[in-house]
């Protein structure tokens, strides 16, 4: 056989040998894509324990007492109580609502009209405080990865905690008092028997 002859005869058959790179065609049917990784989210909630805000000033309400006659004090102002993260970040604080199954806490802001309190006569300049009913609530964020990642299947657990406010037939539990001013002529704050206004007030 003439030489030509056998070169074409061995580029034939190392080409039957060799693999074939997929056309654009049938690529994605090979090939069907990158698997992804994904986590996700759960909660855990492990207690609930009541507290008591910091006595906090209703700013911008005061009335000033005569030597003779009492004020009045709150009259139509409100407050506004939210959820306060203390450890944890990027909570979902309405998902962590509905984990529980004794829940007296609201994860939503809310707003109540304030009490009128009486200042009493002696020439007192009074302010308003408020104080709302707390819940302390404490958990665990945990994150699952799933798909391909490389620990999937595997949690990650890292703690949180809030306070929010209590709700009593759907409203925020809080206290109201009169407050002497800083401000006030007559601070003898123990003989009318009110406290003395956070400072700033």
């Amino acid at each position: 056989m003439h030489s030509a002859a056998l070169l074409a005869v061995g580029a034939a058959t190392l080409a039957a040998a060799l693999p074939t790179t997929p056309s654009p065609s049938n690529f994605k049917r090979q090939y069907p894509g990158t698997p992804t990784c994904t986590s996700s989210v759960s909660y855990t909630m492990d207690s609930q324990t009541p507290q008591l805000g910091a006595w906090t000033a209703v700013s911008g309400d005061t009335c000033t007492s005569s030597t003779v006659d009492s004020c009045s004090v709150g009259a139509s102002n409100s407050i506004s109580i939210g959820v306060s993260i203390n450890v944890g970040a990027g909570l979902d604080i309405e998902e962590i609502f509905h984990v529980g199954t004794d829940i007296t806490w609201t994860y939503t802001t809310t707003k109540t009209n304030t009490i009128t309190q009486t200042c009493p006569q002696g020439g007192y300049v009074c302010g308003l405080i408020y104080q709302a009913s707390l819940m302390d609530v404490k958990g665990s964020k945990v994150t699952t990865q799933q798909g391909s990642c490389l620990q999937s299947g595997q949690s990650s657990s890292e703690p949180y905690e809030f306070t929010a406010p209590v709700l009593i037939s759907d409203k925020p539990e809080v206290r109201y008092a009169a407050c002497i001013s800083n401000q006030s002529p007559n601070t003898d704050a123990a003989s009318v028997g009110i406290d003395m206004c956070p400072e700033g007030l």
